[in-house]
């Protein structure tokens, strides 16, 4: 269901982007991570999270998949997305800048 007011008390903008920036910043400046926007890692993370629920009945529908195997995806996403953004983030050899 959607509830607009949850995602505001978790996502609370006024702590965790300054704390998102900083930690990307440091991060990036020690050449362990790519550089990024922490509203573009923040915006990959909602997408990645949010959009097969969002688009649950038309990926269902175009993917012919009944509600047990969505949901199969959905389960195999909790290792995938972690995967995914690891993989994106941290660079296999240090970053020169």
């Amino acid at each position: 269901q959607n509830n607009p007011e949850k995602v505001d008390q978790l996502v609370d903008n006024q702590r965790l982007m300054p704390k998102l920036k900083a930690e990307l910043e440091s991060l990036s400046a020690q050449g362990i991570i790519r550089d990024i926007s922490p509203v573009h890692f923040f915006l990959n993370v909602m997408s990645l999270t949010a959009f097969p629920f969002i688009a649950k009945s038309l990926m269902s529908k175009k993917m012919n998949l009944n509600d047990e195997s969505y949901n199969q995806i959905l389960e195999e996403r909790k290792t995938l997305i972690p995967e995914m953004i690891i993989n994106f983030l941290y660079l296999k050899e240090p970053f020169q800048k």
